[in-house]
């Protein structure tokens, strides 16, 4: 629109006056109209400083547009732009210098359009929300999900309050194995490398990242944009999360002939969101504290990705899991089922399929503490694949045979949680 109206004042003549005292040699382009009526430069050479004019004013309005509407920072947007016009008058005397003409008010014009365009696009109620967006979640969302959220109805006003939403936790529990092998640089390029690889499969799976070191990850999903499904979204961010993540360590593998000791967890609850006192965001509460130690608990039984129940409760439609203990929240009587996370909805293969029923069933002849059956079915599911041992059945096997001798009733509250 700047480029636009640039042009209309040049093909009224608005810069005549200033074209004739400092261009006289191209007095003739004082507007289109005047193009051929005779002057100092012939009609081809005439032809193309108007092109040039053309160009330039398309180019600095299109380009200050952008600056000023993408730059959040007022001081910083007013810099530039001062500096694109400066560096655009400096060019018509450099080129004046070299022989060739080129008034410059049409793009200078042009430029200080947008650039008042962008300021006053920046006080409406739409660059004020891209202002708070860029503020709060910049690195930490992905484009696609920033464009949605631009675009969105729903207020971002986060002064403090509680919101339902859903969680994924990755952490590495190698780390020290790490640093004792790999050499500094090593160890800092290994986790640095994982952290990147972590986080931007978090975000495109649409995820606000909350914590990207190189040990721990940790997205939000639902808040502060609520969503119905965030759970599902969760569960499938984690499923990603373990593909990524597990690509990543082939490499590592084949790289540094070490490879990060990562586990999942996902959970869903009620949190407490605000934006914090440096104007970023964060979430607190038991949901979250539960979600890192389901984490933990995966080093126990020998899984990868851990489900809550609330959120398995949200999305047991959308995913495939199997049980893993049942254990007593602080504060409730009635025990509640942890799961593992296998894979999305009809997305096991036939084997698989048949390897997670036979370890249903081991669970639940173990809680009826019928043991030789309990071990007769996780010894099953170990053979299934000879290769890659099944952590969760090895943990079951073991804690068989230090119950055999005293099969007293299964205590809930003993659970690794």
């Amino acid at each position: 629109m700047a480029a636009v109206l640039a042009g209309v004042l040049f093909a009224f003549g608005a810069f005549a006056p200033l074209q004739r005292a400092l261009f006289p040699q191209a007095a003739s382009l004082a507007s289109p109209v005047s193009l051929g009526s005779g002057g100092s430069l012939s009609s081809f050479a005439s032809l193309a400083v108007l092109r040039g004019q053309w160009l330039g004013a398309v180019v600095l309005g299109f380009g200050l547009a952008y600056c000023t509407v993408d730059i959040s920072q007022t001081a910083l947007r007013l810099v530039v732009a001062i500096a694109a016009l400066v560096e655009t008058a400096s060019l018509s005397w450099v080129l004046h210098r070299f022989g060739i003409t080129w008034p410059p008010f049409t793009a200078l014009a042009a430029g200080g359009l947008a650039t008042l365009f962008g300021f006053a696009w920046g006080c409406t109620s739409g660059g004020k929300r891209k202002h708070q967006l860029e503020t709060l979640f910049a690195g930490r969302i992905s484009r696609r999900t920033f464009r949605t959220w631009l675009d969105a109805d729903a207020p971002l006003d986060i002064t403090g309050e509680r919101r339902e939403g859903s969680l994924v936790v990755c952490e590495v529990f190698n780390e020290e194995t790490l640093s004792e092998t790999l050499s500094p640089s090593d160890y800092t390029a290994l986790t640095q490398a994982f952290a990147a690889a972590g986080a931007r499969s978090l975000m495109e799976s649409g995820g606000v990242l909350d914590t990207a070191g190189g040990d721990r990850l940790r997205a939000i999903f639902g808040v502060p944009m609520p969503a119905e499904d965030h759970a599902t979204w969760a569960c499938a961010a984690a499923l990603e999360l373990r593909r990524s993540l597990e690509t990543f360590c082939r490499e590592a593998l084949h790289r540094w002939e070490v490879a990060p000791d990562f586990r999942i967890a996902v959970n869903s609850g009620e949190m407490v969101v605000a934006a914090g006192y440096l104007g970023s965001f964060s979430v607190t509460g038991e949901a979250l504290e539960f979600c890192h130690r389901l984490c933990i608990a995966n080093t126990f039984y020998g899984s990868r990705i851990l489900l809550g129940p609330h959120a398995f409760l949200l999305a047991q439609s959308s995913v495939e899991v199997r049980p893993m203990e049942l254990f007593i929240p602080p504060g409730q009587q009635a025990p509640e089922e942890i799961y593992e996370l296998l894979a999305a909805k009809d997305q096991l293969s036939p084997e698989e399929a048949e390897r997670r029923d036979t370890f249903w069933k081991g669970i639940v002849f173990f809680r009826e503490r019928e043991w030789d059956l309990a071990t007769a079915h996780f010894e099953t599911v170990l053979r299934y694949d000879a290769i890659r041992e099944d952590g969760p059945s090895r943990y079951y096997l073991d804690r068989i045979a230090k119950l055999r001798d005293n099969a007293r009733k299964l205590d809930w509250e003993a659970a690794p949680l």
